[in-house]
């Protein structure tokens, strides 16, 4: 919005870094312990979790406009805090005046529907639960996790708050926490599972699940057979 940038003019990047830096030694001063974001790369993300959480997020059509300015924030360090809970991400984002702005994301769980389907992909097309969580997998099941509405959340599944002036939904600051996120998921994949409410443990032993019911119902093991955990850790890689 015009009056946005009328009441608060662009900084150069030496502005940016230099509040950032200053509000990290403010909040050291203090006693608190900050977990800024840093992009180590040409590609703000370079995993396969990092880069599928921002091109789900660039699928957002109404906030396009403020992504440019997100992912410079957040090359630039502007992102001094982040957090990341079940069902919500929290962040401090430096912006044009010397105190950050406080950034909420609330992310709504995955269904039981949408949990049943990804057991169902994962038991037919995965040899082992460790490649879902590297992301190493056919591409007929990446199209399918990134489908609308399979594994990443859709515009209605997500909500944002910004304690900054801009009355847009998604404001810069929020675009670099969202972008942020993607950094987190190339650190520990484990992030999306715990921001999207999914229990891995159940994750895991649905798919096991489906796995056996497939085999039996395609004759691939006798009815009458019994498979104990330790055959299903072995089948799938598990330990």
């Amino acid at each position: 919005m015009t009056w946005y940038k009328d009441m608060y003019p662009s900084m150069s990047v030496e502005e940016l870094k230099a509040k950032a830096q200053q509000s990290l030694a403010d909040a050291e001063r203090s006693g608190r312990h900050l977990n800024p974001v840093t992009v180590t790369s040409r590609t703000i993300c370079k995993s396969w979790w990092g880069k599928a959480w921002c091109r789900n997020m660039e699928t957002y059509l109404d906030y396009t406009n403020r992504l440019p300015r997100g992912r410079s924030y957040v090359r630039n360090g502007a992102v001094i805090d982040l957090s990341i809970g079940e069902g919500k991400a929290e962040a401090l984002v430096q912006g044009s005046e010397w105190r950050p702005y406080k950034v909420t994301i609330l992310v709504d769980p995955l269904s039981e529907g949408q949990m049943e389907k990804i057991s169902r992909l994962c038991s037919r097309e995965l040899g082992s639960m460790e490649e879902l969580i590297a992301g190493h997998f056919p591409k007929s099941l990446e199209s399918l996790l990134t489908e609308k509405g399979a594994l990443f959340p859709t515009a209605r599944e997500i909500e944002f708050y910004c304690t900054c002036p801009d009355s847009a939904h998604m404001c810069k600051h929020v675009a670099a926490a969202m972008y942020g996120i993607g950094v987190r998921l190339d650190e520990n994949p484990f992030y999306f599972f715990i921001l999207r409410g999914i229990d891995v443990e159940r994750l895991v032993k649905k798919t096991l699940d489906s796995r056996v019911e497939s085999m039996l119902a395609h004759g691939d093991v006798k009815n009458d057979r019994i498979i104990d955990d330790r055959e299903m850790e072995d089948l799938f890689h598990l330990e």
